[in-house]
């Protein structure tokens, strides 16, 4: 098995079953290549290091920012497996897939509030492309990982600051920095990804004209394992026969290897 972190390219999934109220959906999910970071034309991943920090202990993980190039398919069936796009939500967890071995991944869109999953949603739906370069890719990373654990709770909060070092709601009061001094940071692998991230977060802070119209928080999805990273991915309705969902892959994007934090 692997352990990697990175962006892939969005690619829709049909689901022909839809659960039912109340159930927590499961699926088998496998890598659509060997090299999680591969979109089928070249490596879409950002290496770089992140510094992690708690009241008692500090370390460096070395990780990549992406997308997850993944397939899935419910749970205990023998149906076809079909490709999504996912990023990861988590900073300091490994993801761990193969593409012979199945993960069984369950939907929780609980892992955080409606806000939270509003402004993912937004970023996904709005910002994100596939066809992205490896810079795109890893800035929509970034940009989810602050949307995820910074301040939403005014416009000037560092959610929507690339420069902040404080997530103050990850767990053991641990926070993420980007440039604590480190020399192999993302922004020396991609120059100017942080700028990039930057004029996304300027446009979901509620504070200027110029802001993107918020999509609904249900237009992401969360997929929950707790031996692995857990996944994002961009979801929205659509007609088709099953009635199932498109799963657009928004957040299945960086393929980041994720290490459990001290």
């Amino acid at each position: 098995m692997k352990k990697f972190r990175n962006c892939a390219a969005i690619i829709a999934l049909s689901f022909g079953v839809v659960p039912l109220a109340g159930h927590a959906a499961t699926y088998d999910v496998l890598q659509q290549r060997a090299t999680l970071a591969d979109d089928g034309t070249e490596t879409k991943s950002v290496a770089g290091q992140i510094n992690t920090a708690n009241p008692t202990t500090q370390s460096v993980v070395n990780t990549s920012a992406g997308s997850f190039h993944l397939k899935k398919r419910e749970a205990g069936t023998t149906d076809a497996y079909e490709d999504f796009i996912a990023f990861c939500v988590e900073v300091t967890q490994s993801i761990t897939t193969s593409t012979g071995s199945a993960v069984t991944y369950t939907e929780n869109n609980s892992l955080f509030s409606n806000d939270r999953r509003g402004l993912m949603a937004t970023l996904l739906g709005t910002a994100f492309d596939p066809a992205g370069d490896a810079q795109h890719h890893a800035a929509t990373q970034l940009a989810i990982w602050k949307l995820g654990y910074g301040d939403i709770s005014t416009s000037a909060g560092d959610a929507f600051d690339i420069t902040a070092n404080s997530f103050e709601n990850m767990p053991g009061s641990t926070f993420l920095g980007f440039q604590s001094g480190l020399t192999n940071t993302f922004e020396d692998n991609s120059a100017g990804v942080f700028a990039l991230a930057q004029g996304w977060l300027s446009k979901l802070d509620g504070a200027g004209l110029d802001d993107w119209t918020l999509l609904s928080a249900n237009r992401v999805t969360f997929l929950e394992n707790s031996g692995s990273q857990n996944l994002v991915t961009y979801t929205a309705p659509v007609p088709v026969p099953a009635a199932g969902l498109l799963l657009v892959g928004a957040l299945g994007g960086l393929g980041f290897v994720r290490r459990k934090a001290a």
